[in-house]
């Protein structure tokens, strides 16, 4: 309809000035990045459409050294590539294998890659189990009381390896990495009970780079968000998530394809 086209045209417009401004340093990447979620149709009062940010380090773990420079390049993820072809080569050929597989499901069904996704309303809720409204639409997602231990968000580097390993877990990060380190501390003391290993289930775990402060690590990761590296490969990881990557035949070729329903 008429109404239709003006409309993608003020959007389109939007985007071009939005991305200009952002060429030109007059925003920051965090500003510009979430201008482009909402852009998108993403907001934070819709968990099926929450905003979406990509993890930016590809060092998470506990023996990560502490002294962490965010001007090395070589701490950094490489954006060009979504979660799930992040990790060893054995887990994208799995991938790329799925996609051929998925082709004799069914003919009502798109091939794919992935069957999970990148984002969805329980990841959200697992990644802030610890704040209210979203610890009352955890527990109602599990008939009323919090999911078990292991399953439940308790720490950075372990999930940080669950993503880059795991077939099922391809996701990315929320906003609130980057800005609110509030939600990484049980602040309200739920009673998320222990794991089979005895460890009890509290604030998250963070990287040792974090020194165990979750406004550091906030800062720290605001840091490399804001970094020249990030600024200069930002772009890719946009082609993914909100560019020419989502579909089609650039989507295949970047082992990008996720199941139609996530």
């Amino acid at each position: 309809s008429a109404a239709s086209e003006v409309y993608k045209r003020q959007v389109h417009g939007e985007k071009t000035e939005l991305t200009h401004k952002w060429l030109m340093y007059k925003i920051s990447n965090f500003e510009y990045l979430m201008a482009l979620n909402i852009l998108a149709g993403r907001n934070f009062r819709d968990l099926s459409q929450y905003p979406v940010f990509p993890w930016i380090f590809n060092k998470y773990s506990t023996t990560t050294n502490s002294e962490f420079d965010v001007n090395d390049s070589r701490l950094y993820r490489d954006l060009s590539k979504n979660m799930g072809s992040a990790g060893s080569l054995e887990r994208c050929q799995m991938f790329s294998d799925q996609y051929i597989q998925s082709a004799h499901i069914s003919q009502n069904v798109p091939k794919y890659h992935f069957g999970s996704h990148y984002s969805s309303p329980s990841i959200i809720l697992q990644y802030l189990v610890r704040l209210n409204p979203y610890a009352e639409g955890a527990k109602s997602l599990q008939g009323g009381a919090f999911d078990i231990p292991e399953r439940l968000f308790f720490s950075i580097p372990d999930q940080f390896l669950s993503t880059t390993r795991e077939k099922s877990d391809v996701r990315e990060l929320i906003p609130e990495f980057f800005y609110f380190p509030e939600f990484l501390a049980n602040i309200n003391n739920f009673d998320f009970g222990t794991q089979k290993s005895g460890e009890r289930v509290h604030n998250v775990i963070l990287p040792e780079w974090a020194g165990n402060c979750p406004f550091k690590f906030v800062e720290i990761q605001r840091k490399g968000f804001e970094s020249e590296h990030v600024q200069k490969a930002l772009d890719e990881w946009v082609n993914l998530i909100f560019g020419y990557k989502q579909r089609g035949v650039e989507a295949e070729k970047s082992l990008n394809v996720f199941y139609y329903l996530t």
